[in-house]
C-alpha cells in the first residue's frame, strides 16, 4: 500500500464526534469498533486495527533492485527510498494498532545500478492521525480524550542535513 493510497485514510480519520473531544466525566466503556465508526475511521483502518493486533514482522534489509524484483514489486519497493510497514500497538488507544512506514535504507537506491548510495538519505514522510486515549476511572468506567499523532506513511530521498 503506497503513500497515495494511505494519505486519504489518514486525512479521513481527522474528524471526531464532538462528544468525545475531551471528556471530563467517566462513562461506561464503548467498544473499539463503535469508537472507530464514530471517529469516521475508514473501513480499511477499522479492518487493519482489528486484524493486526497480534501482527509482528521482521524489518527486511535494504533491497537490491533487479529487473525481476521491479516487475513484481509495489511502489513502496520500487521507490528510491523503499519502505515497509510495521504495526504500532498501544493498549488504551483507539485504534490500538496503527500501521506505520519504516524506511529500509539509510541512503537511497541509485536507479542506474539498483544499489544503495549514501550521497542522499532516506527519510520518513509523516501524516497526522487522530486517536483516542482511554483512561480508566473507578467502578470500571472510562474517560476518553483525543490526540493527533504523527505517523510515518512512506519514505522519500532527501539531501543530507550538513551540520
Amino acid at each position: 500500500m503506497g503513500f497515495v493510497q494511505i494519505l486519504p485514510l489518514l486525512l479521513s480519520s481527522l474528524f471526531l464526534v464532538h462528544s468525545l473531544e475531551y471528556e471530563k466525566e467517566c462513562r461506561k466503556p464503548i467498544p473499539e469498533e463503535h469508537l472507530l465508526k464514530r471517529m469516521k475511521m475508514p473501513p480499511l483502518q477499522i479492518l487493519l486495527s482489528q486484524k493486526l493486533k497480534n501482527f509482528h514482522k521482521a524489518i527486511p534489509p535494504c533491497p537490491k533492485w533487479t529487473p525481476r524484483f521491479l516487475e513484481q514489486s509495489d511502489l513502496k519497493d520500487r521507490s528510491l527510498s523503499p519502505w515497509t510497514f510495521k504495526v504500532n500497538h498501544k493498549k488504551g488507544r483507539v485504534p490500538e494498532a496503527i500501521v506505520e512506514a519504516v524506511c529500509l535504507c539509510r541512503g537511497c537506491i541509485n536507479p542506474s545500478n539498483g544499489t544503495e548510495v549514501h550521497y542522499s538519505v532516506s527519510v520518513p514522510v509523516y501524516g497526522s492521525l487522530l486517536v483516542l486515549h482511554r483512561k480508566e476511572c473507578p467502578g470500571g468506567q472510562v474517560r476518553y480524550h483525543k490526540e493527533h499523532v504523527r505517523v510515518a506513511v512512506g519514505c522519500t530521498c532527501a539531501a543530507p542535513v550538513l551540520i
